[in-house]
């Protein structure tokens, strides 16, 4: 399966994300078959945003099942800034 990717202003995806965390913060989380109680659950965010190699522009995920967010472009690629000292 292909990962895509929202990409926009840092606002709009910041907002892209908060929608959603609540949508994954609302689903029940499980441990060895049990539901984890709302309080020790791990899951706090969908994702973090980041800016992507294009100033300006910044990514997350794409959350499966949710449409695409306002002022946000699906992609199937980001280009990401590369790493200082990161060797290949």
């Amino acid at each position: 399966m292909t990962q895509n990717y929202w990409t926009g202003a840092e606002a709009a995806i910041i907002a892209a994300e908060a929608v959603a965390t609540a949508l994954v913060t609302g689903l029940p989380e499980y441990r060895d078959g049990q539901e984890v109680s709302p309080e020790a659950r791990v899951t706090a965010r969908w994702a973090e945003p980041r800016e992507s190699a294009v100033p300006g522009t910044w990514a997350i995920p794409a959350y499966p099942g949710m449409d695409l967010p306002e002022s946000c472009e699906a992609v199937e690629v980001v280009e990401w800034p590369e790493v200082e000292g990161a060797a290949i």
